[in-house]
């Protein structure tokens, strides 16, 4: 659950949001790549995955 303080807060949760919908999240109609996606770029899957612990307050 997540409790939005002021409009500040809320932009900046929907910001977040959007960048991973965009960016990072997979869809299952673009053949589970982002709407963003760029076929020049090549994620390495062996290296370690970076998580931001922002919820652990």
């Amino acid at each position: 659950m997540l409790l939005i303080d002021h409009e500040r807060h809320a932009l900046t949760v929907v910001g977040e949001y959007v960048n991973h919908f965009n960016n990072h999240r997979p869809h299952q109609g673009r053949q589970q790549r982002p709407p963003n996606h760029d076929s020049a770029v090549v994620i390495a899957m062996d290296t370690r995955i970076r998580r931001d612990n922002a919820s652990a307050a």
